[in-house]
């Protein structure tokens, strides 16, 4: 039987593996995303990645859905690709099983496709004309591999005392925007799914307490005193967002660290295709301590629909009132 001959590989299947390498796993939309392809151009997509598939560059696993129909395909590197991409000059000296590909679970593939729509949306800002560059971005997958030390914490126990434990981090993504005269915004991301427990939540913010004093800026090469961490809420849970919010204000209060509260940002995303202007100059975040006590009766007027916190003076609630954008807009002037 004929082989079929080799791929000639052009810039559009180069370019197709270099953001899967990114992102670690993509939908064909998050491809046409990043490809700045209409949806009028679905289909010359889908012969690039079958084009790729087929001559073994990408593997395809199913994305797992709830409901009825076949579920659409998710593409990652093969072993192929990753050899293409070693060639190119990329990090590729790391343990790889394709096994771990053929079929992830619906929980883990879910907060990846999260995650990976907003960081797309990062990808996305400088298009809109703003002197912004995203100069780096470093995705979960690398990070496990190559960025994840593990640091001492001590957190305090609700029946008194501390406990200390190592606790290994891993965020869910580092980036690194540039700005006019060479000013820089290092980020750190966690993509949260509301599939964590409140103890999970608070051992997170400890532990990333710890790595920002402590390996942060040597891993990443950045200044020490620069250090922003936006918790990411899917599905537009506001209050999933503002239990953040709490879990984080209660830490930054056992720690002593109130002055840190300005390093923290929470945002529930919306649901659908994300605007980057909205994600990142909009007001839709907010930070640790900005809230305000309010009746209950006001906050319902006020807030239709969105379940709310209890204060600590009962009977009234706590709201979070001052959204800001993630990006100052003064650093796009």
């Amino acid at each position: 039987m004929q082989k079929d001959p080799p791929l000639q590989i052009s810039r559009l299947h180069e370019d197709i593996l270099r953001y899967i390498y990114t992102f670690h796993f993509l939908s064909i939309e998050q491809v046409m995303r990043l490809l700045r392809y209409s949806l009028n151009s679905k289909r010359n997509c889908q012969k690039l990645l079958k084009a790729l598939r087929d001559h073994s560059y990408l593997d395809s696993p199913r994305l797992p859905r709830a409901y009825l129909g076949n579920p659409p395909y998710v593409y990652c590197l093969s072993r192929e690709g990753l050899n293409y991409l070693r060639d190119l000059g990329y990090d590729t000296d790391f343990r790889f099983r394709p096994i771990d590909h053929k079929q992830p679970s619906y929980s883990w593939l879910s907060h990846m496709m999260a995650l990976n729509d907003f960081l797309i949306c990062a990808c996305l800002l400088p298009d809109f004309g703003y002197s912004v560059a995203l100069e780096t971005l470093i995705h979960e997958w690398i990070i496990k591999r190559r960025f994840r030390p593990v640091v001492e914490v001590r957190i305090k126990k609700e029946t008194g005392g501390v406990e200390r434990r190592m606790v290994g981090v891993e965020v869910d993504a580092f980036m690194n925007f540039r700005f006019q005269n060479n000013l820089h915004m290092p980020l750190l991301v966690e993509l949260d799914r509301a599939s964590e427990s409140k103890w999970k939540i608070r051992e997170k913010v400890y532990s990333l307490l710890a790595y920002v004093d402590g390996p942060y800026a040597k891993l990443f090469e950045v200044d020490p005193d620069m250090a922003t961490i936006a918790f990411v809420v899917a599905d537009n849970n506001t209050h999933r967002r503002d239990l953040l919010l709490h879990y984080i204000e209660s830490v930054l209060k056992e720690t002593n660290r109130l002055s840190d509260a300005e390093m923290f940002y929470v945002a529930a995303l919306p649901s659908g295709i994300l605007s980057p202007i909205d994600i990142f100059l909009s007001p839709l975040w907010h930070r640790p301590f900005e809230f305000e006590e309010l009746d209950k009766t006001e906050a319902n007027a006020r807030f239709p629909g969105q379940v709310l916190l209890l204060s600590n003076n009962i009977p009234k609630v706590k709201v979070y009132t001052t959204p800001l954008p993630l990006i100052d807009g003064s650093l796009l002037a």
